[in-house]
C-alpha cells in the first residue's frame, strides 16, 4: 500500500471514530437494584433554567415530555396538571425554586399527582455560538428522576451537544437551530431513562 493510500486510510479511521464518538449517548448514572416496574407513571416538574434564554426551561420541559411519551416507557402525568400541582406544593412550602425540593414536598407532590418518580431538570446552556463564519446551537441540560415516596435519587443523566460541522469543511450532519439540537437532546436523554425498563 503506498503511503498516500496508508494516510486516507488513518484518515478515513479516526474520520469513523470520531463520529462514533460524537454519537455517544449522554452521562448517565442508575442507582443498582431499583425495581423499575415499580415506576408506572411519572411526573415532569418544570425545568430549572440557568441559561440566558428566558423561555428555555418551557422550551426544553416541554420537548422532554414529548419524547418521553413517545418511548412508551412510563405513564407520564399531564404536563399542565402537574405543573400546577408542583408548583402549588413549592408555594405552599414557602419556595418557588425546583431545585431546593424535599422529600417531604416531593411525597406530597407524589400523592396528590398519584406518580411514583418525578423527573426533576435544569437547562444550563442553551444558546447560540459562533464556530468560524456561522452560528450554532448549544445545549446544556442535567435531569434525574427520583423516587416519590422517599425522594431518592433513582437516575441522574447530563448532556452537552454543540451543533456545527463534525469535521471542517465537511457539512454532515450539521444541526443547525436551537429546536433541532432541542429535539436531538431530549431524544438522547428520555431514551437513555426508557432503557432501564
Amino acid at each position: 500500500m503506498s503511503a498516500r493510500n496508508r494516510i486516507r486510510v488513518i484518515g478515513a479511521i479516526l474520520a469513523m471514530n470520531a463520529v462514533l464518538l460524537s454519537c455517544a449517548g449522554p452521562r448517565n448514572f442508575a442507582l443498582k437494584d431499583v425495581d423499575w416496574s415499580y415506576y408506572k407513571k411519572v411526573g415532569v416538574a418544570p425545568f430549572q433554567n440557568v441559561s440566558e434564554d428566558r423561555a428555555a426551561g418551557a422550551k426544553v420541559t416541554s420537548a422532554f415530555v414529548t419524547e418521553l411519551l413517545i418511548t412508551r416507557a412510563f405513564e407520564v402525568a399531564e404536563p399542565g396538571n402537574f405543573a400546577r400541582s408542583f408548583s402549588e406544593t413549592l408555594r405552599a412550602q414557602g419556595t418557588n425554586d425546583p431545585s431546593q425540593v424535599s422529600a417531604t414536598e416531593l411525597k406530597l407532590i407524589g400523592d396528590k399527582t398519584q406518580v411514583q418518580g418525578i423527573v426533576l431538570g435544569t437547562v444550563r446552556e442553551y444558546r447560540m455560538v459562533r464556530v468560524g463564519q456561522e452560528e450554532y446551537p448549544l445545549i446544556s441540560i442535567d435531569l434525574r428522576l427520583v423516587d416519590a415516596p422517599t425522594g431518592n435519587l433513582i437516575w441522574m443523566a447530563s448532556v452537552t451537544r454543540r451543533g456545527g460541522p463534525k469535521f471542517p469543511f465537511v457539512s454532515i450532519g450539521e444541526t443547525h437551530t436551537l429546536g433541532e439540537m432541542t429535539e436531538k437532546v431530549c431524544t438522547e436523554l428520555a431514551g437513555s431513562l426508557a432503557s432501564h425498563l
